[in-house]
């Protein structure tokens, strides 16, 4: 997950992620790290499972009749695909931006314990010159999750950030970055709640851009997210993004928030459809100071969503 925030502009919903990825990847990232530890628990159960559960079967003989058990065992899927889709529009009357996000992920797993997933994207613009642009691509390595007890499970993962993007390429002249991913979630029948620091390092030939900004050496990225199943289909989630940036000189830049409300509809673990808004703003305000009002919505600048994604 790439959640370098550098600015943001009050109706400008393209600072995000280093400066060149659309601002609902948080959300995108974030709800694929959530399904990653979901699929994890499932597995991790279905394994518990497949130990105490047998097939009793019927071996038929002229002799003698006797009861056979046979184990039998979930087939481990060791490789998965994914591919989101997401369609962004802001809340303006005049000027309005329209966008596409397609993401893709690719999960191998070797085993029960351990998996490692590939997330690649790009942004295309469907309004004035329609300019695509490619992110950063990820390389995730995670754990099984630990499960305290049957309430909270506690997540550990490591990612590698590659500077496939122009901006982090050509720009910042980054040469890679690492983060480390840990992660608390808690569950209570229907009532979820997940929160997920993420430490990251920043590795750049210069301190500074070729276009003037300096460049973020260390940042933290702290999601808070609460979520509640309607039925087995629906469900409703809050989520707040808190992202903090420290350059090579140690100065630390001014703060930068990201609030998301969403519905989902999940037909099945394969395939999902939401519809939410975003509204993210710095923390920071030139006029005023430090701005303690974190917005959960604003018709002025909140911006609004739909996706797709789909597992195979």
């Amino acid at each position: 997950m790439d959640f370098d925030v550098k600015t943001h502009n009050r109706g400008n919903m393209f600072c995000v992620l280093r400066g060149h990825t659309l601002v609902f990847a948080f959300l995108i990232s974030f709800s694929a790290y959530a399904q990653n530890i979901n699929d994890t628990q499932e597995k991790t159960n279905s394994s518990a499972n497949s130990d105490e559960v047998t097939t009793s079967q019927s071996a038929t003989n002229r002799s003698s009749s006797k009861l056979t058990k046979v184990e039998t065992k979930p087939k481990l899927k060791k490789h998965t695909h994914t591919l989101d889709i997401t369609s962004s529009t802001d809340t303006k009357s005049q000027d309005k931006s329209l966008s596409l996000s397609n993401w893709y992920f690719y999960t191998y797993r070797p085993n029960t314990e351990y998996s490692a997933r590939l997330w690649l994207a790009m942004n295309k613009s469907m309004v004035g010159n329609r300019e695509s642009t490619i992110n950063d691509s990820r390389l995730t390595f995670s754990k099984k999750a630990y499960s305290l007890n049957k309430n909270i499970q506690l997540g550990r993962s490591a990612t590698v950030v590659l500077p496939t993007s122009k901006q982090s390429r050509e720009d910042e002249n980054m040469l890679f970055g690492i983060e480390i991913n840990p992660s608390i979630r808690f569950q209570l029948g229907r009532f979820s709640f997940m929160y997920l620091p993420r430490l990251s390092k920043s590795f750049h030939t210069y301190t500074s851009s070729n276009s003037g900004r300096t460049n973020n050496e260390y940042s933290i990225i702290q999601f808070y997210s609460g979520g509640y199943a309607i039925n087995d289909y629906f469900s409703v989630s809050s989520t707040l993004i808190y992202t903090n940036n420290w350059s090579y000189s140690g100065r630390r830049k001014d703060p930068n928030y990201l609030t998301i409300l969403e519905m989902r509809y999940s037909y099945n673990n394969n395939f999902s459809t939401a519809l939410g808004t975003m509204t993210g703003d710095s923390v920071y305000e030139a006029q005023v100071g430090a701005d303690s009002n974190i917005e959960l919505y604003d018709r002025n600048s909140s911006s609004i969503y739909g996706n797709v994604a789909l597992t195979y």
